[in-house]
């Protein structure tokens, strides 16, 4: 019987397969589009194939291999001892990419998102020695938060930050209450302040686009 033209992947499987148990010796997660990203690195022909065939294409890398997404059955930390060779060697990778004369240092940027509460209610307070009751009042929106987004490039630039408020993007909060904050930063709604794909799309366009 014919088995069929051989995977795209054929060529770097054990380079793959590699790069996932390296990972996971370190108690790291991999996830597909991590090994898509990884194979899209090794293969121009899978670089070129649509998403959903690059999925298609892991998918059946790893069934040929048995390996299964699996939940977390147990948590542990990790010494900074036994980290150290990992920090380094991720140190010396970023160093070469930022110093890589190919790539533009514009274009090499770290994001970092943060919930901010809207309230910050205090857990503890000064009372009288012996008090058998210690009350604190508690505010009725202390669960109600934005997501902030600070990015930095690799040449020092400082982008444009984005706060996301929860609402609709087309609703009371983006069409009047946005015109009256303060200017250099870029206000987004998303329905439950969260920084997704498509808020991620609006900032790059705006922000990255010339």
């Amino acid at each position: 019987m014919c088995l069929g033209p051989s995977s795209t992947l054929h060529a770097y499987e054990d380079e793959l397969l590699r790069y996932i148990f390296e990972l996971r010796e370190c108690g790291m997660a991999v996830s597909s589009k991590l090994v898509i990203i990884k194979a899209a690195s090794l293969s121009r022909a899978f670089r070129e194939k649509e998403a959903l065939s690059q999925y298609h294409c892991v998918r059946r890398f790893f069934i040929q291999h048995g390996l299964v997404r699996r939940m977390c059955t147990h948590v542990s930390q990790w010494d900074p001892r036994e980290l150290e060779v990992v920090a380094a060697e991720f140190m010396q990778l970023v160093r070469h990419m930022v110093s890589d004369p190919s790539r533009d240092q514009d274009y090499i940027i770290n994001m970092d998102q943060s919930p901010i509460p809207f309230t910050l209610d205090r857990l503890r307070t000064l009372e009288l020695v012996g008090s058998s009751t210690v009350h604190i009042g508690k505010s009725t929106c202390d669960t109600k938060r934005a997501t902030s987004a600070i990015t930095i490039t690799a040449s020092g630039k400082k982008l444009t930050p984005i706060l996301v408020f929860k609402g609709e993007p087309g609703g009371r909060i983006a069409t009047r209450d946005f015109a009256t904050y303060p200017c250099g930063c870029m206000y987004v709604c998303q329905k439950s302040a969260w920084m997704d794909e498509v808020v991620m799309l609006q900032w790059v366009e705006r922000v990255l686009k010339p």
